[in-house]
């Protein structure tokens, strides 16, 4: 799963500190899928939404260093990464399947 490495590692928790309250999307710009995930995001959080509960979209496009952290973290290798409010969610078809489930 990749080399350690804890100043990696360490950034990795700082950042997922920060964006706790947010949709936090490590994505690759060249990635399809990844596109595909930011595009959904914006329709599940829409900006009356954002407005509401202060919830915002932050993307990030992790370098091969970080990568590996995010590696170590989940056990995947492949982008997009996303965690919604601190909770890991998983990749795209993660995120596909949870938008088909009826909200009440």
């Amino acid at each position: 799963m990749g080399i350690w490495n804890s100043k990696a590692d360490q950034n990795l928790e700082e950042l997922l500190s920060q964006y706790k309250g947010d949709c936090l999307i490590f994505s690759k710009s060249t990635c399809r899928f990844s596109k595909a995930a930011i595009s959904l995001c914006n329709d599940i959080f829409p900006p009356s939404y954002i407005a509401i509960h202060k919830v915002k979209i932050t993307i990030v496009e992790p370098s091969d260093i970080m990568r590996g952290a995010l590696q170590r973290k989940t056990g995947i290798e492949t982008l997009p990464i996303i965690y919604i409010r601190g909770v890991y969610i998983g990749g795209f078809d993660e995120l596909s399947k949870m938008n088909r489930i009826p909200r009440i």
